[in-house]
């Protein structure tokens, strides 16, 4: 997209311009941080359904304090 000229565009314009893409940017981080949150979801679900590496016969109180 291209910018607005500041000399030619009206100033109320410009404002209307940069928080519309400061909202877009707001919304791609938002985006992208919910993205990462997932991924670390979905690790640890794989995780938790594998017992965290972890056999029954194994478990100690160090398993407890490192999970």
């Amino acid at each position: 997209m291209t910018r607005l000229n500041p000399i030619t565009t009206p100033r109320h314009q410009l404002r209307a311009e940069k928080a519309r893409r400061n909202k877009e940017a707001a919304l791609n981080a938002f985006i992208g941080k919910k993205a990462e949150i997932d991924e670390m979801l979905a690790r640890l679900q794989a995780l938790s359904d594998d017992h965290f590496n972890c056999s029954p016969d194994e478990v100690g109180w160090g398993n407890v304090g490192t999970l």
